[in-house]
C-alpha cells in the first residue's frame, strides 16, 4: 500500500532555505526526536530548497540512510542542487504540481581567498568527488531510469524537470 502524506501536524517538519550546517543539524535533531517518540511512525518533510553546501547535503543523506526513519519527502516550489539530495532521501518522494527541479554542476564560491596551486588542486579533487557522489545518488534513486552518465549530462546542461519528468524518471513516486 502506498503511503500518503500525513495530516498529523506534529509529525511534519520543513526544510525551507539553503543547505547549511545549522539547518542540517536542526532537521536531524527533529527527526531523531520524532523517531524517539515512535520510530515506526511516518514523518513528513516538506522541502523548498535551492541548494547550498553539498558536503552537508551528502552528510544529511547518508545519516538519514543510517537512521532509517519512515520519512516521506514532499518537494514544493523550486528545488535544486543540494536541495535535490535533501528531497531524494525520502523512502517515498512526492512532488507538488507546480514544483520545478534544477540539476546543475557542482560549484564552489571563493571570496577573496588566496589559494596556492596545491589548494586549487585539492578543491578541484573535492568538487570532482562531490559531483561523482551527487550523480551516484541521483542515478540510484531513479529506480534504474537514469544512469550516472545521464545525470552528469543533465547537470552539465542545467536541466529543469517538472513533476511529470521527475515521475517518469523514477525520482518522484507521486504528484500531489
Amino acid at each position: 500500500m502506498e503511503k500518503e502524506h500525513t495530516k498529523n501536524m506534529s509529525r511534519i517538519i520543513t526544510w525551507i532555505g539553503d543547505v547549511t550546517f545549522e539547518r542540517t543539524d536542526k532537521t536531524l535533531e527533529k527527526i531523531r526526536e520524532l523517531m524517539g517518540k515512535d520510530p515506526k511512525k511516518q514523518i513528513d518533510m516538506y522541502v523548498m530548497c535551492l541548494g547550498g553546501a553539498a558536503c552537508y547535503a551528502h552528510g544529511f543523506y547518508d545519516t538519514i540512510r543510517l537512521l532509517k526513519p519512515n520519512l516521506v519527502t514532499i518537494a514544493a516550489g523550486n528545488i535544486s542542487s543540494a536541495g535535490v539530495l535533501i528531497w531524494l532521501v525520502g523512502t517515498q518522494r512526492y512532488i507538488t504540481r507546480h514544483t520545478t527541479c534544477l540539476f546543475h554542476q557542482v560549484a564552489k564560491r571563493y571570496e577573496d581567498e588566496a589559494m596556492t596551486e596545491t589548494d586549487i588542486g585539492t578543491e578541484k579533487a573535492l568538487l570532482k568527488s562531490e559531483r561523482r557522489n551527487y550523480n551516484d545518488i541521483v542515478a540510484s534513486e531513479s529506480c534504474g531510469s537514469l544512469g550516472k552518465k545521464q545525470v552528469f549530462e543533465m547537470c552539465r546542461h542545467q536541466r529543469v524537470f517538472g513533476p511529470r519528468d521527475l515521475l517518469k524518471h523514477g525520482l518522484a513516486h507521486k504528484i500531489i
